[in-house]
């Protein structure tokens, strides 16, 4: 936590959005670089097939929000967060195989899928208990 001075007084920051804006912001570029520069298809390779994200986050859900004393409810988190991904991942094959419904007009499909996959997750988060 970083504790802001002057205007703010008693407004504190978590510098970890900042941490993780940079770890996720890194993932994106080099694969962005990768695609511009090499291939789009082993761009998509990489992001779509190894999920450093993921893993990221993963050991993040563990490793934050606990202490020692508690790092069975930790293990826990990391459990929660691996069978959310599992089925965000099948959503995420889902959404992304839509685009190929039409491919001369990749904008409007994105757009659609987008939509759809907003009315899963409100769903999902409504009428369950998340």
């Amino acid at each position: 936590m970083y504790i802001v001075p002057g205007l703010l007084n008693g407004f504190t920051f978590d510098m970890d959005i900042i941490y993780n804006f940079i770890a996720g912001g890194l993932l994106i570029a080099i694969s962005g670089y990768i695609s511009k520069f090499y291939s789009p298809y082993l761009s998509g390779f990489i992001y779509g097939s190894l999920p450093f994200g993921a893993y990221y986050l993963y050991l993040y859900s563990i490793y934050n929000g606990g202490t020692k004393d508690n790092f069975n409810t930790d293990l826990d988190k990391g459990v929660d967060f691996i069978n959310g991904s599992v089925i965000g991942g099948l959503l995420w094959v889902l959404m992304l195989s839509m685009i190929y419904f039409d491919l001369n007009r990749p904008i409007s499909i994105v757009f659609i899928a987008s939509v759809i996959y907003t009315a899963i997750l409100f769903l999902k988060v409504k009428l369950t208990d998340v």
